[in-house]
């Protein structure tokens, strides 16, 4: 084992790195608690971190304690001064969003569409992903409003990056990274090259998931013997197999280009369930080990729900939605081929990076992208005063197309936000509309209807619970179509199952029930007659009185007074005042703290 690895190729040890940004976030009174402890297995550790009762959080993982809380407490500033923490996941008040005259960044601008499609503004290039540049057009950039959550005005708000190849700045929609490019390549670390490495390889990782994904590249696999000489990765392999009943199996993900890529394919013998962990680091030893901890991140080795069924012919995958779900939370059905013997390319082994130091493996990485006619964007948003950027590696990070953006979904949800806020005074038509949105985007019964409001709320509150199977059949009965009422009731008790306690399954059966018996057009007395013999008087009643009126049935939801918190019946689940105070006290740090992205050229090695 290499002295290197000792300290996992940080630039500081993990205490002083948990202790510095510590000192930066006390500073600003910004408090996160640590959370959900993980480690089922020796050298697997994970660990959440969380803004008390704000749904504002981070994960970091490590093959120690320290590194897992080291990690967790990076990616919290990388999210935190991108914003992305909470940008675009709630709304605020007009006056949060106007504070100190900017939304997003004291040097964001206004484009028309036409500087968009011009590509230029005050001397400036206006940022298009190149192979988008033919589907982009007029009405595709009208339709980036419905991403416009802070902003009300007919323009798109855009943000400079420093391009490396061409040594200018280049304003990028804030649609364009929300929709092209989302978190993949934030990053955060104790020095600028430490972090650009960490942006770098993510967007390696993601580049190489999805082409393995869609074009169905076999990836060799890495013999044993190779992975033997790496003490701590080699080991982790080894608990993990005498733990359970997993195979393990390690490809090399370079796709014969040295692109430092691994991927490590956990299949369970027992169920036929497998999943796919990427990982990417310029010395091979910490991108596999990488890849090891990211498959227990957050997760328990007795308990790993995400695991893909292997199917020989799985016709039923649809590709965009496949790719999606790889982003979000790594699941993604991978062809059938990429598990075959019969390899796209060779395994060589890789490039011996070993006690290099992050500045010259920041110049591998450039070197890597120069030879393959790459540019970088780089943006700095080291405001806080921990070394913080987004990168963008146009033609490599973007992780979807615009014929797979669904404006559909963009226009509807923002239409159900405003539905769900007032969900006691919605019309029929309004509830059909959130009915449907349900139906079509198959949320289930783990999704709360209060999450499209966009709002804090706290997890135990009576919205919460309000589960989608739930919110449609009260919907249902409300516009009195009885038969989807009871379909929709059913659907939940089936999918829920014992999960829900024998108590509340009985009050649920009951309401299914209740809802039968005025299907067959059974009076008062001869509904409480059947029911009578299966369920407690007390339930009955219960079910009784919250069914007696359809037009009274979402009643104790009340309406939302967004931004009135005083005068609002939810002031005491919903957070908002605390996310807004957290909002504005981040762009009065921004604003004293404005980074000149033309200063990014001194970062060109």
């Amino acid at each position: 084992m290499n002295k290197s690895f000792f300290n996992n190729y940080k630039d500081n040890d993990p205490i002083s790195t948990i202790n510095n940004i510590r000192s930066i976030l006390n500073k600003h009174g910004i408090l996160p608690i640590e959370t959900n402890w993980f480690n089922s297995i020796d050298g697997f550790y994970s660990i959440h971190l969380q803004l008390p009762r704000l749904n504002v959080f981070s994960n970091g993982k490590g093959v120690n304690s320290e590194y897992s809380l080291a990690s967790a407490y990076g990616e919290f500033m990388e999210r935190l001064q991108n914003q992305v923490i909470y940008r675009g996941r709630f709304d605020f008040s007009e006056k949060a969003v106007n504070y100190k005259n900017f939304i997003y960044s004291p040097d964001e601008i206004y484009l028309d569409v036409e500087d968009i499609l011009k590509g230029e503004f005050n001397g400036y290039k206006v940022y298009i992903p190149p192979k988008e540049k033919i589907n982009i057009d007029y009405n595709t950039i009208s339709k980036w409003q419905y991403l416009n959550n802070f902003n009300s005005s007919s323009k798109i708000l855009a943000i400079p990056f420093y391009s490396f190849n061409e040594d200018t700045l280049y304003y990028v929609p804030i649609p364009i990274i929300d929709l092209y490019y989302s978190t993949n390549g934030m990053c955060a670390g104790n020095t600028m090259e430490e972090a650009a490495v960490e942006g770098l390889c993510e967007i390696f990782e993601r580049y190489v998931k999805y082409k393995i994904l869609s074009d169905e590249i076999v990836p060799p696999t890495i013999p044993l013997e190779y992975i033997e000489k790496f003490y701590i990765p080699y080991n982790m392999i080894k608990e993990l197999e005498s733990t359970s009943n997993f195979k393990v199996i390690v490809k090399d993900c370079s796709l014969g280009k040295n692109l430092p890529v691994v991927a490590v394919i956990i299949i369970d013998t027992t169920s036929q369930k497998y999943f796919w962990s990427f990982g990417s680091h310029p010395v091979f030893e910490i991108a596999l080990t990488r890849t090891l901890t990211e498959l227990l991140q957050g997760k328990d080795i007795n308990n790993l729900i995400n695991l893909m069924d292997f199917r020989y012919l799985n016709k039923s995958i649809n590709d965009s939605d496949n790719k999606l779900n790889s982003f979000i939370d790594g699941t993604g059905y991978f062809p059938v081929k990429s598990f075959s013997n019969s390899y796209s390319y060779k395994f060589n082994g890789f490039e011996d990076m070993t006690n290099k130091s992050n500045t010259e493996l920041f110049k591998y990485s450039l070197s890597l992208l120069k030879s393959m006619n790459y540019d970088i964007l780089l943006r700095n948003v080291s405001f806080m005063g921990f070394p913080s950027f987004q990168i963008i590696v146009p033609n490599m990070s973007e992780l979807i197309t615009t014929k797979e953006i669904d404006f559909n979904v963009l226009f509807n949800r923002s239409k159900i936000r405003k539905i769900v806020k007032k969900i006691n005074s919605a019309s029929s038509e309004e509830l059909q509309l959130v009915i449907d949105y349900v139906k079509k985007y198959n949320y289930d019964n783990n999704d709360s209807i209060i999450s499209f409001a966009n709002l804090p709320f706290y997890d135990l509150s009576l919205w919460h619970n309000m589960r989608t199977d739930l919110f449609t059949y009260a919907a249902y009965y409300k516009m009195g179509n009885l038969e989807e009422s009871l379909n929709a009731i059913s659907k939940f008790i089936t999918e829920m199952g014992p999960s829900i306690g024998d108590e509340a399954s009985a009050y649920y059966k009951c309401i299914r029930d209740y809802i039968g018996t005025k299907i067959d057009n059974l009076n008062l007395k001869e509904a409480k007659e059947y029911l009578g013999i299966f369920y407690d008087e007390s339930i009955l009643a219960s079910v009784i009185e919250e069914l007696a009126d359809p037009s009274e049935i979402f009643d104790w939801c009340g309406d939302l007074n967004c931004f009135n918190c005083s005068d609002c019946d939810f002031n005491k689940t919903c957070y908002y005042s605390e996310l807004e105070e957290l909002h504005i006290k981040i762009k009065d740090i921004h604003s004293k703290n404005c980074i000149n992205q033309l200063d990014n050229r001194h970062y060109i090695p």
